[in-house]
């Protein structure tokens, strides 16, 4: 079965803090006339992305040249409820020899523009996934660093590591397990 988990986009969406919000833009409409309706569509870093190794690393590999397999197939959905961090013990116990994991927080995505929580990976938890080549690492959080990581550590490690990041999941409808 396959399960959307993206936040829906729309102008005052979340972003992150002094980004600009995103702009949605008519540029056709068939009312007016044009045989279909087309829309522009600009945006910062926002909303449910992928986070590619050329994220945080010059000539690392760019979104477009992942490879599919990585984003797509069964991953362990692990329920953090109101945790602000993920360690290794929790990571031992509920991975289950999954390559992809995701990570579910019931506090992180607000729809009034603004975050309003975050739930870090600890970057020893980081390197452990890495060590289990895991491949893909979700959170429903708008970043798996801490909010004031200005040198991002866990993203180094998973990005280093070969683990692609998916950032801002909607998991709220996904059961744990």
């Amino acid at each position: 079965m396959l399960i959307d988990i993206t936040m829906p986009f729309f102008p005052e969406m979340p972003v992150w803090p002094g980004d600009p919000l995103p702009q949605i833009q008519a540029v056709s409409a068939i009312a007016a006339g044009s045989p279909a309706a087309v829309s522009r569509l600009e945006l910062s870093h926002c909303g449910t992305h992928v986070d590619a190794p050329s994220h945080l690393f010059p000539g690392g590999v760019t979104v477009e040249q992942l490879a599919l397999d990585n984003l797509v197939g069964q991953a362990v959905v692990i329920d953090c409820g109101e945790q602000t961090s993920v360690g290794l013990a929790q990571l031992k116990d509920e991975l289950k020899g999954a390559r992809r994991v995701l990570l579910r927080s019931s506090r992180v995505f607000s729809h009034n523009g603004l975050y309003n929580a975050t739930l870090m990976l600890e970057p020893a938890a980081a390197a452990w996934l890495v060590a289990q080549s895991v491949v893909l690492v979700g959170t429903s959080a708008p970043s798996l660093d801490a909010w004031d990581a200005a040198d991002l550590p866990v993203h180094r490690i998973l990005l280093s590591g070969g683990v692609v990041i998916v950032e801002s999941l909607n998991l709220a409808a996904v059961e744990a397990g």
